[in-house]
């Protein structure tokens, strides 16, 4: 949606727009993202339309056709960005709406206020360009999306149920669709580590189960979580809990 008629390229533009309550159709030669401020517009995308609210947004790649109209009082963030300016990630790859989480609307409503209040301070809009791209490509990327989607709950639950056996990031990523490499990513994303830390974590908090509540042999416990001799699981339970499974069972027994 262009502020003018000319479709020539320009610098990258941050401002708050409001739309006439008349039907429009734009195509233009740069990125657009129009957030929703106040009031509501509707937008038409290529096999999708909706309303862009205070809590909404959308996503337009250069050269994709939308028609647009406003309703009533209304005002918008746009930003306007060549497409020699966006060379990473996936943010303009496709058409698309997208819904705001509230640190994302504190965000945006800081940014139109200081580009309103400051309109010649260039330093500031370019600013809150990377600012707000920053924020959508984080929410938005494919990654992210996928990591938001992933059951960590239902991998978790996997993970326990065989402990005992060696477990493959391929499995894993058979339970969600993905593939290895990319739900390798996702879970690192979604869980704060990578899945192999995971599964050990898991097999060392059985391990330290099982020293306090019996006195099965170390190297049945070591089969019994997933290690193949006393050995591995004694360099592995000492480097995370400081000391060796027989010193850490006499202490939690004593």
């Amino acid at each position: 949606m262009s502020h003018s008629s000319s479709h020539t390229a320009a610098p990258a533009v941050l401002e708050v727009r409001h739309y006439e309550p008349l039907q429009n159709s734009d195509l233009h030669e740069h990125h657009q993202v129009v957030i929703g401020l106040a009031g509501r517009m509707e937008i038409a995308l290529p096999g999708s339309a909706g309303e862009i609210t205070a809590r909404r947004g959308c996503v337009i790649p250069a050269s994709v056709r939308h028609d647009y109209r406003g309703e009533r009082r209304n005002s918008q963030l746009v930003l306007d960005l060549p497409v020699s300016r966006h060379t990473d990630g996936p943010l303009f790859d496709d058409a698309r709406f997208f819904t705001l989480d509230r640190d994302l609307v504190h965000l945006v409503h800081f940014i139109a206020e200081n580009t309103q209040r400051h309109p010649q301070r260039q330093a500031l809009r370019l600013r809150g360009c990377h600012l707000l791209l920053d924020a959508l490509n984080e929410r938005l990327s494919p990654q992210r999306t996928d990591a938001r989607r992933l059951d960590v709950a239902k991998i978790d639950q996997f993970m326990r149920s065989r402990l005992d056996e060696p477990v493959t990031t391929a499995q894993l990523a058979g339970l969600t669709g993905l593939s290895p490499r990319r739900f390798h990513d996702c879970f690192v994303a979604a869980a704060g580590t990578t899945p192999y830390r995971y599964l050990l974590r898991l097999r060392l908090e059985r391990a330290a189960t099982l020293l306090r509540q019996n006195t099965m042999p170390l190297s049945d416990i070591a089969l019994a979580v997933g290690f193949n001799d006393q050995s591995a699981l004694t360099h592995a339970f000492r480097a995370a809990y400081g000391m060796p499974p027989a010193q850490w069972r006499k202490q939690a027994m004593a």
